[in-house]
């Protein structure tokens, strides 16, 4: 696989992470062992096994710094572009080479009653005099701090970075990271943790939605993690095109996804709840106590590549799939409550309207966004072009900043728009962060005018401010 991008990010709010993240203590023998091992179960056998790969870096080692806190001008480091070709991302061949033999739940995980007594973490005042007060103070999350996750691509290596963001001191810097067996196409931050002692602290975890068909689950306040917390679904769910057959158990339950996890979205208001969406035409609901299946819809006849939850009604869940159809479905009975069909367009992205949350936003492979009327099924309030042939290949909603609609696309450009109070959709102003084609925007859940944006090319992600434009500042009353 040669490609290089960053197709996922994901906020995490202020306050959610612990002040200082627990280590695994782990000797760099082993944690050697675990990477070559996991490199084994998911290599195909051929001649060119033989040959020697690169070795990644070690799990065990310090995360590398690539800032400090008071450095702005740090950037994420640059990579070289790849070559442009047919299958760009040579995703089609990504399966060809999956023979994982990956387990699923929290097989390989030692349980304790308390994260004290687990021998191999390395707690909060654990030998901090081998530490000088500048990795102290850069490994420390202070109460105003937010975390980027970011999934990125680069060749055949697949990583999970965390990111440390401070608006007020205009710190940017990394934390420490994750190697992945798989490459992340779609992450989601989860606020739950159905075994945390403390009540106050309700977990810091990351879903993350892969090519091969499952969701693992990793904790971000655990540094130099080598696998999940958890997997949902089988990572043994066969491969074969578009013949791919759904995994059963022997009661006839389904086991999982059979292909690629394309889209996730936890339910806030039902916090044990975790939708995936996929390439096999179905939305899972996964209950997150028990880590296994609790409803699966069948709406979908195409690719579903997009869901998200009603803001206020915790049983709605909006999707949207690559044949136009986009459906909003009561989970609770599984029925469907209204649909709409767009033909001749690819759904990349559905959005709810926050602030008016009887409307939300259809995102398209043809460039345009679409704002609509949940109470009106079938029809479009407004469709503007916004990226033209590129496609639109993501959009955001400002938390705290009425009405701010952010869309990235394949040409290069993030594109600020107002959403009208009667469904209009004004163009504002634009910019070109000069990543290349973008792939994924997301809002800061604590600044509502910062963005972060992925693409493929130069330093991969870029934070934007959209308020220091004055288009913007005056658009929006700032």
């Amino acid at each position: 696989m040669k490609v290089a991008l960053v197709p996922c990010v994901a906020w995490v709010k202020q306050g959610v992470p612990k002040a200082r993240p627990d280590k695994v203590k782990l000797a760099k023998r082993d944690i050697q062992e675990l990477i070559e091992g996991a490199r084994a179960e998911t290599s195909e056998t051929s001649d060119n096994d033989d040959e020697e790969e690169p070795k990644p870096a070690e799990q065990g080692s310090k995360p590398q710094k690539k800032g400090l806190r008071g450095s702005a001008a740090n950037q994420l480091p640059e990579k070289d572009g790849e070559d442009e070709g047919e299958d760009k991302y040579k995703m089609a061949d990504y399966d060809k080479e999956d023979d994982s033999g990956a387990t699923s739940g929290m097989s390989g995980i030692a349980c304790f009653a308390s994260p004290m007594e687990d021998p191999l973490l390395q707690h909060g005042n654990a030998d901090e005099s081998d530490e000088d007060e500048d990795e102290k103070e850069d490994y420390e999350i202070k109460p105003n701090d937010n975390l980027l996750v970011i999934g990125r691509i680069v060749k055949d290596e697949f990583n999970l970075e965390v990111w440390v963001y401070n608006h007020a001191s205009n710190d940017w810097y990394t934390h420490h990271d994750y190697i992945l067996d798989a490459p992340p196409l779609c992450l989601e931050t989860i606020s739950y943790d159905p075994g945390a002692e403390n009540p106050e602290h309700k977990g810091n975890l990351v879903a993350v939605g892969t090519m091969n068909a499952v969701v693992n689950i990793w904790d971000l306040d655990l540094v130099n993690a080598v696998e999940p917390v958890v997997t949902l679904g089988d990572a043994d769910a066969d491969s074969d095109g578009s013949k791919k057959k759904k995994r059963k158990k022997r009661d006839g339950s389904q086991q999982g996804h059979s292909d690629a996890v394309l889209d996730l979205a936890w339910n806030k208001r039902n916090e044990h709840i975790l939708a995936s969406a996929s390439a096999d035409h179905t939305v899972i609901l996964w209950d997150l106590e028990e880590a296994k299946i609790s409803t699966v819809l069948t709406h979908h006849n195409e690719k579903v590549q997009s869901i998200e939850w009603h803001p206020a009604e915790d049983a709605l869940l909006l999707s949207g799939s690559m044949d136009g159809g986009v459906t909003i479905s009561d989970c609770r009975s599984t029925d469907t409550v209204a649909q709409w069909s767009f033909e001749g367009v690819e759904v990349e992205q559905v959005l709810w309207n926050h602030f008016n949350p009887f409307y939300f936003l259809v995102a398209g492979d043809d460039g345009s966004i679409r704002y609509c009327d949940s109470r009106k099924g079938n029809e479009t309030l407004t469709t503007v072009d916004a990226h033209g042939k590129a496609g639109v290949t993501g959009l955001a909603l400002s938390q705290s900043v009425e009405g701010l609609l952010t869309s990235v696309g394949g040409d290069d450009t993030v594109k600020i728009w107002k959403l009208g109070k009667q469904g209009e959709i004004a163009f504002v102003a634009d910019n070109k962060p000069k990543i290349g084609p973008l792939h994924c925007v997301r809002f800061c859940p604590d600044v509502g005018t910062v963005v972060a944006v992925g693409g493929e090319k130069g330093d991969f992600v870029r934070l934007v401010d959209v308020a220091k434009n004055e288009t913007v500042k005056t658009a929006f009353d700032m």
